[in-house]
């Protein structure tokens, strides 16, 4: 027995001895006759009220400083107007901050947004020796020494916000949406994973729910005896426990797709895993 052949087959005694004691969604609730195939395996963009767009935007403009754009949308990362319909971004940017989500960026959050030379010549007259400095330290440099008037200049010059207070509460109030709306990366729209939240335990956590969405996928495709996108629910899944730092786990599910690489369709009907691993 090869090395490959030991790996795939202790991987298909993990899945059978997961699929025996997982407890996570009960049997009963599965949905057998995939009644919502249209939903289930073709991505749908979702319909997002004005309260939750506001809160994807939010969150795009949470991991660094933004100036507000021009009159058109190419400032911004394209999925603002095609995923979330927002029609005008550079004007709904302004409403944002005028409501308060916003507030004039912090020096150093400014000057983070600066590339290495930038950042040395703004250190130029400094005394210390930059030469072999980071990025940074460079930056913390750049706190430390410079007097409050030439930094508020550059604050006032870059024009830039970053979220206020008031933003920060609104993220924290939907939180749990923005980790559902994160599923798209699966391709499990928000609609869908609301449609399947309202049919499992009322104790399904997020994750049960996205999971059990993947294996109802894989479970058709296999009926299907469509190769190509079982593979890719494998991949899924495969990323969907490394990303919960399940890594043995996550491990079994690569071999298994790289020894479906080997394989021809009809092999595929052996291995069908149908619970939340753990480790």
């Amino acid at each position: 027995m090869g090395i490959l052949d030991f790996v795939v087959n202790q991987a298909k005694k993990i899945i059978e001895n997961n699929n025996n004691n997982n407890n996570n969604i009960n049997n009963n609730y599965r949905n057998k006759n995939y009644n919502n195939n249209n939903m289930l395996v073709n991505y749908q963009r979702d319909k997002f009220n004005k309260e939750q767009v506001i809160a994807l935007f939010l969150n795009s403009m949470s991991y660094r400083p933004h100036k507000i754009g021009k009159n058109n949308n190419d400032d911004y990362p394209g999925y603002l107007s095609y995923e979330y319909n927002i029609l005008d971004v550079p004007s709904f940017h302004k409403e944002m901050i005028e409501l308060g989500y916003f507030k004039t960026a912090d020096f150093k959050n400014v000057i983070s947004r600066y590339k290495v030379d930038e950042l040395k010549a703004l250190l130029k007259d400094s005394q210390e020796k930059i030469n072999k400095l980071k990025k940074d330290e460079l930056i913390n440099l750049a706190v430390k020494t410079l007097d409050e008037n030439h930094k508020n200049k550059i604050v006032e010059e870059s024009k830039m916000f970053e979220l206020s207070e008031e933003g920060l509460k609104y993220l924290e109030t939907y939180k749990e949406f923005l980790n559902i709306v994160d599923l798209q990366k699966y391709c499990i729209s928000f609609s869908l994973f609301m449609d399947y939240r309202k049919k499992l335990p009322s104790y399904s956590t997020i994750r049960d729910v996205a999971w059990h969405i993947l294996n109802e996928r894989l479970n058709y495709y296999q009926k299907e005896q469509q190769f190509g996108m079982y593979r890719n629910v494998f991949l899924q899944m495969a990323n969907f426990l490394d990303e919960e730092k399940k890594s043995i786990n996550a491990l079994y599910y690569y071999i298994l797709i790289m020894y479906f690489f080997q394989q021809n369709e009809k092999k595929l009907t052996t291995i069908l895993p149908v619970s939340y691993l753990t480790n």
